[in-house]
């Protein structure tokens, strides 16, 4: 069986790109207004971290998902070894030590770790011979034991 292309030769879907620059041009707009007299660079860190978001967006829209689903263990391992860093070397904001600070750029891995779970569950889902989940039901519940391939013993 030939292995799914990395990148996937798809149409991209340009109304969710356009809604979503057009949502993204109202928030800018909106923050020059609000941070005119405060810091007007905050404008700027914005346009730039939108850009670099689209450009990740397409990225990830045209990998085909076999691709993250095969890769999700191992982001999962990573995630949980930031989330143990936090704990070690986290950064005190707003009164708790959530976020890590990785050449200059503040992060904060309880979100990345919500994607790494729902990979995960995805990935249990796809690979489980259970016949209570995965493709073959779709009505069945997301909840198994583990990241990995199948096992038959459901959480709930």
């Amino acid at each position: 069986m030939k292995p799914p292309p990395v990148i996937r030769d798809t149409a991209w879907d340009w109304t969710l790109f356009w809604v979503a620059g057009g949502l993204c041009l109202i928030s800018v707009i909106a923050l020059r207004s609000a941070a005119a007299t405060l810091n007007p660079s905050l404008v700027w860190k914005q346009a730039l971290w939108i850009g670099v978001g689209m450009l990740l967006s397409r990225l990830i829209a045209s990998t085909s998902y076999t691709r993250w689903l095969d890769a999700s263990p191992l982001l999962y391992l990573a995630v949980v070894g930031l989330l143990v860093m936090v704990v070690v070397a986290g950064t005190v904001k707003l009164g708790a030590a959530r976020w890590l600070t990785i050449f200059g750029l503040s992060l904060q891995p309880s979100e990345l770790a919500k994607l790494a779970t729902a990979c995960c569950l995805a990935r249990k889902a796809r690979y489980s011979r259970s016949p209570y989940m995965g493709a073959g039901n779709p009505s069945s519940p997301a909840l198994t034991s583990g990241c990995g391939r199948p096992s038959a013993t459901p959480l709930i």
